[in-house]
């Protein structure tokens, strides 16, 4: 019976270590308000509701989190929203958090407080999840379904086959702890750079710069609204209309556009496809 035994558990590890390998995670994403997305973050064994936003840049933890965890915040971050309005975060070390079974460790987090910036009376919000939660993985992004799933190498490698490679740059911020995604889009014949902002509830945005690159008859003023956009992002037409709006980008793709199809986002070879 023992030597039936110990081969019929070395066959248990091997398959076990194999289903390892091919390890995938679904995260669900919850409805927040609007089209604005939610995830739930366990971190110490408590639960939090953190907004999900690919234009984030950052993963923020509230200074009630931090406190809770019996951290002091230090020094400060400063990043630039869209608009170009300068925010200052504390920063805090060392937290880990818990997200559908995935432990992402975050050597440094940026503390801030989310609601500050919100309408009153929505929902308590307790931090931000960014691309760079998931710096080193292989993330899926399906708006369409509110799912996001974590891949790793073996798991993504047949379903990359029928995906499209996209031209893309990642941004790291002012001081190196940012993780910001911008895809490529022609028009008129130049590469234009839209960031790809799952939380711009808005039309797509165009900088007054773009509008003249495209040699648009319509005025460049912020506010107004394009009808004729002829844009597209590897073969794929941009939607009209567009808003044209003074922000420190090229443009900025937006929650409608980015639910059409299925994003995988290979934040350690920093390459992005689509279905």
């Amino acid at each position: 019976m023992t030597h039936l035994t110990r081969p019929f558990l070395l066959l248990l590890l091997v398959l076990a270590c194999q289903l390892r390998t091919y390890a995938q995670s679904k995260i669900p994403l919850e409805v927040y308000a609007g089209n604005l997305k939610a995830v739930r973050v366990t971190i110490e064994g408590k639960p939090y509701r953190f907004l999900f936003d690919t234009g984030g840049g950052e993963t923020i933890i509230s200074p009630q989190i931090a406190q809770a965890l019996g951290k002091t915040p230090y020094g400060q971050l400063s990043a630039y929203r869209m608009s170009g309005e300068k925010v200052v975060f504390q920063k805090s070390d060392s937290v880990t958090l818990s997200i559908s079974g995935q432990r992402l460790f975050q050597s440094q987090v940026a503390v801030w407080d989310l609601m500050s910036i919100l309408p009153k009376g929505l929902p308590q919000l307790d931090g931000v999840i960014s691309l760079k939660t998931f710096a080193g993985k292989i993330l899926g992004i399906d708006l369409k379904i509110n799912q996001l799933t974590v891949e790793d190498e073996k798991s993504f490698a047949p379903r990359r086959k029928n995906l499209t490679l996209l031209n893309s740059r990642f941004a790291n911020g002012l001081a190196g702890n940012e993780l910001s995604l911008f895809l490529e889009v022609q028009g008129s014949n130049k590469k234009l750079w839209f960031l790809f902002d799952s939380g711009n509830l808005d039309h797509i945005l165009l900088s007054p710069p773009t509008v003249q690159v495209l040699g648009l008859m319509a005025s460049s003023a912020p506010g107004t609204e394009l009808e004729n956009v002829p844009l597209t992002l590897h073969r794929k037409a941009l939607p009209a209309p567009a808003t044209v709006k003074d922000i420190l980008y090229d443009g900025a793709l937006n929650f409608s556009f980015i639910k059409e199809n299925t994003y995988y986002l290979d934040l350690k070879k920093l390459q992005v496809w689509r279905d």
